[in-house]
């Protein structure tokens, strides 16, 4: 004998199974949402909002980084303006390898936090103690501001190593940051890592 029936209605964002499904279900005002992480897919922070289940659309407020709900999503736009503040002109890039330095590595990503953060901050160590405490760290890369708001999905990051360092800001004032070696689950496929250390 069946139970109750329920009508579910699927609406596919993308125009495919694989892709963005918005679902909806009879008699409740909610609305539910599939969106699949994608390595090397483009998603916006709005996107990126939806696909961790965050129950609000938290996409202005994210810039660089944000932990929430024992995620952590990492945006960065790997070539930096000039006319940016020198205090938000961190040095993210592939790790690059000490017996070639004109050689990165496709597996390690050196990415500094915010300026004003140390060792001590909470979100340093909850960074420092992601492993253990179950936070998931996903790495967004853009080349520049002028590929618009959308990211690559690079995957899941570990972080392997850390250090407090400064940065100067406009006033040549040194700040504190962290620097952190985020580690890649896996290689980065080759045609996505040589367009962004080209």
């Amino acid at each position: 004998m069946y139970g109750k029936r329920e009508n579910i209605q699927l609406y596919l964002m993308d125009g495919n199974v694989n892709g963005r499904i918005k679902c909806t279900l009879a008699n409740w005002t909610g609305l539910a949402f599939k969106i699949p992480r994608t390595l090397y897919q483009k998603y916006s922070r709005k996107d990126v909002c939806r696909i961790l289940n965050w129950t609000k659309d938290d996409s202005s407020t994210v810039y660089g980084y944000r932990i929430k709900y024992h995620t952590c999503p990492i945006f960065v736009t790997y070539e930096k303006s000039e006319d940016i503040a020198n205090s938000t002109k961190y040095l993210d890039e592939f790790e690059k390898i000490a017996i070639n330095p004109t050689v990165y590595s496709n597996k390690i990503f050196s990415w500094m936090t915010r300026s004003k953060v140390k060792l001590e901050s909470s979100e340093s160590q909850e960074l420092i103690h992601a492993r253990e405490n179950g936070l998931k760290v996903l790495l967004f890369l853009k080349k520049s501001d002028g590929e618009g708001s959308d990211f690559y999905y690079m995957g899941e990051v570990t972080p392997v190593a850390w250090k407090e360092t400064t940065i100067l800001n406009d006033k040549k004032e040194s700040r504190p940051i962290m620097n952190f070696k985020l580690e890649l689950k896996q290689e980065v496929r080759k045609d996505i890592f040589d367009y962004f250390t080209a």
